[in-house]
């Protein structure tokens, strides 16, 4: 069993993300409704599903199936308690009444952050990075001669393996990479896997300055892939990977634009987002076409649906919290899943039109 939605979020989603080293800021959701019936749940799947309501955050989701045949969501996120990341994952199977809480700080390395998950066969793959302390340098107060200790702290690329409730990490050895984080990770069209991130120049700066790829077919072993094509943002991140219908998605936001990325036999193109200087954050596929959920520079949160016609802005998201902010969608069969947060803690919901 989870724990009860009354418990509060340790901090602001915002600064949960500022914290965490990754440039990460989520949809926040409107109401209303949209004549092209989109974001609609499957009624046999999506009015069975029990909402999952946890204090901190969830940062991405996940379908599982396994060799009998049960299959189920995966949740990844967590919250901050006096400064410390503390990893969670939730696992729900399908026809069960509950999700169930599979692993928390203590089956991760200290300082773990996760920022999305996928699946391969039966077995989940999350992938985030971990803060550890890189060094420690002194400082003198020039009015009062008071004489601080300053902590500068390193991030790293990290991957983990999940089977049967066991966590395990996965070496992560990315040339040229000593610093970063991993954003998000997602199966391509042969099951295999695409994980995406940020390389980041040194110790203590946690903002991009050149994108990373890597690619594997089970999880276990990773190798660089080619994201040619993708303009490496410049004091930004990689904020959003994901699978559509006919494509892999790629956003990029750093301090001057954002981008929209898709894959195609020729490499990585980039494709007219629906509005500049937006976070893109989620994505998933829908019968009008590509679904994308970002926030602007104000923290007004936006839904799109478009590519390859034209974007059109949506205004409903029935099943989120009022006051919720998306980081994840997932489309499973007819049905599609929204994960995030709202000011009570993290959810996975079931969208619907």
């Amino acid at each position: 069993m989870v724990e009860p939605r009354d418990k509060k979020l340790e901090l602001p989603r915002r600064e949960f993300m500022r914290r965490s080293g990754m440039v990460a800021v989520a949809l926040s959701a409107v109401t209303g409704t949209y004549g092209l019936g989109l974001l609609r749940a499957g009624a046999s799947l999506g009015s069975a599903i029990p909402i999952l309501e946890v204090p901190g955050s969830v940062t991405g989701v996940t379908a599982w199936q396994d060799d009998e045949g049960l299959g189920g969501l995966v949740a990844v996120g967590g919250s901050f308690t006096e400064g410390i990341a503390e990893p969670m994952v939730w696992r729900l199977t399908f026809g069960d009444s509950d999700w169930k809480q599979e692993a928390v700080g203590s089956d991760f390395p200290s300082g773990t952050f996760l920022a999305g998950a996928a699946t391969v066969a039966a077995t989940t793959v999350a992938v985030g990075h971990v803060r550890t302390l890189a060094r420690t340098f002194e400082i003198i107060d020039d009015e009062t001669g008071v004489l601080y200790q300053v902590e500068v702290f390193g991030t790293t690329p990290a991957i983990f393996l999940g089977n049967a409730g066991s966590w395990k990490p996965v070496p992560v050895e990315i040339k040229g990479v000593e610093q970063g984080g991993l954003t998000a990770v997602t199966s391509v069209e042969d099951g295999s896997l695409l994980a995406v991130g940020s390389r980041f120049p040194e110790p203590g700066i946690t903002e991009g300055f050149d994108i990373v790829g890597l690619a594997s077919k089970d999880g276990s072993a990773w190798e660089a892939h080619d994201l040619g094509g993708i303009k490496p943002p410049q004091h930004g991140s990689v904020t959003v990977l994901a699978k559509t219908a006919d494509f892999i998605l790629v956003g990029v936001r750093d301090a001057y634009s954002s981008g929209l990325y898709v894959s195609s036999s020729q490499g990585w193109v980039s494709i007219v987002p629906p509005s500049d200087n937006v976070t893109f954050e989620a994505a998933a596929s829908s019968s009008g076409g590509i679904v994308v959920a970002g926030i602007d520079d104000s923290a007004v949160a936006h839904l799109w649906v478009g590519f390859p016609g034209p974007w059109a802005e949506l205004t409903t998201l029935i099943g989120v919290p009022a006051d919720g902010r998306i980081s994840d969608l997932i489309q499973v069969g007819d049905g599609l899943f929204a994960a995030g947060s709202d000011e009570d803690g993290g959810f996975v919901v079931a969208v619907e039109e």
